[in-house]
């Protein structure tokens, strides 16, 4: 797989974090990103994985087709967005709950700072 061309604001560490997990197709480390006043928190995974937590149902009609495009579209768009699974978010708001198994996806020049690891 060629390597993908990093976003031009996006840090060049968070950006070697992610595509190690494009590399590996395994879950990475977890991550708690800073993005517009939030932060989001998780285990970084690649794009593949992020476009098979997205996989409709067997009951979803044409989803095979329509499953196929939006993968296509993912990992074309590799190296510019960065995937995270199991997500949690704490915001002005409040704490926003998911879902177990949820995915998370954010352009990675929209990331303001990060830091490795779990919130206790």
């Amino acid at each position: 797989m060629e390597s993908p061309n990093r976003p031009n604001n996006a840090d060049p560490l968070l950006f070697r974090y992610a595509a190690t997990a494009e590399e590996s197709n395994q879950p990475s480390i977890n991550v708690v990103l800073s993005v517009q006043g939030a932060l989001i928190g998780g285990q970084i995974i690649s794009a593949a994985l992020y476009a098979e937590a997205l996989k409709p149902g067997a009951n979803v009609k044409d989803a095979a087709t329509v499953f196929a495009l939006l993968q296509q579209d993912i990992l074309a768009e590799r190296g510019q967005y960065i995937h995270l699974q199991n997500p949690w978010v704490v915001s002005v708001a409040g704490q926003i709950p998911f879902n177990p198994g949820t995915v998370w996806r954010c352009r990675l020049d929209a990331v303001n700072g990060f830091f490795l690891g779990p919130i206790r």
